[in-house]
């Protein structure tokens, strides 16, 4: 009687193998394409406001040659300090956000 259900009992085990792999698959890639796309967006966010802020303060340091004692007040890399300032903060809020994603995501598989 057993050897007549092993059949029976490797199809149900396989197609809720499957079933179960397919689910988690989906879950993964779709969460790996989220994290992609904040990375991408990151990384041009970045670039963005480097390239904002690198011609703004070389804009404003050379009017501001004039000026006694700026040389003293603004650090020639003014441009670099932003710009590493605000992708820190950018990436900071892109972290938390894709933690939050992954929390979610956790709760709803338990």
């Amino acid at each position: 009687m057993p050897l007549l259900l092993i059949p029976f009992l490797g199809a149900a085990f396989t197609g809720l193998m499957t079933w179960i792999a397919r689910f988690f698959v989906i879950k993964t890639v779709f969460n790996v394409a989220i994290l992609a796309v904040l990375i991408s967006l990151v990384t041009s966010a970045v670039n963005a406001l480097f390239d904002i802020f690198f011609s703004f303060t070389a804009q404003l340091l050379s009017q501001l040659d004039s000026v006694p004692f700026v040389a003293f007040i603004l650090p020639d890399n003014l441009s670099f300090c932003l710009t590493a300032y605000i992708s820190v903060k950018i990436a900071c809020s892109t972290y938390v956000f894709a933690v939050d994603l992954l929390k979610t995501n956790a709760a709803i598989l338990k």
